[in-house]
């Protein structure tokens, strides 16, 4: 604790440095062909390898339904990345609109609108991920998979 407060011996912008968010106007997200591959790549399956594995691991997927699984993933992320990103700059423009020493009300009101569709057109591509993900899962392992997802929304 005492660290944190900067008291420690290490500095408080060691500390911020090494827990800050990263610094998109530095470091914009690359364009989808540049990427590297969705957060479901084939590496992630593999043995002691990131949230993949221990998904394959909890909900016991089949090999057959790994390969399914990975493809439908990075379906999902592909369709969302773009959505995501739209999202991102329209809120960036609220804000900035929302600062300005004399804010123009109906562009906010505009982009919050905006914005709450944006919102929307995201969960429906999420539902038509978790309707196409059920079709690849027995009703054990889509429970399975609900509760982990309840866990990691939640921070549990």
């Amino acid at each position: 604790m005492i660290g944190m407060l900067g008291f420690g011996g290490i500095s408080s912008n060691a500390i911020a440095a090494t827990t800050s968010e990263p610094d998109y106007a530095k470091n914009p997200v690359p364009a989808a062909d540049a990427r590297p591959l969705a957060p479901c790549g084939p590496g992630m399956w593999h043995q002691g390898r990131g949230m993949g594995f221990r998904m394959n691991e909890r909900l016991n997927l089949s090999r057959e339904q790994q390969e399914s699984f990975r493809d439908l993933r990075r379906k999902y992320f592909d369709q969302s990345i773009t959505e995501r990103r739209h999202l991102r700059d329209l809120k960036k423009e609220l804000a900035e609109e929302s600062l300005k020493k004399n804010p123009d009300q109906k562009k906010i009101n505009a982009l919050a609108d905006t914005i709450g569709k944006e919102h929307s057109k995201l969960a429906r591509t999420e539902s038509r991920f978790l309707g196409e993900l059920s079709s690849i899962l027995t009703p054990e392992q889509a429970q399975t998979f609900l509760k982990m997802k309840e866990h990691r929304m939640h921070g549990v």
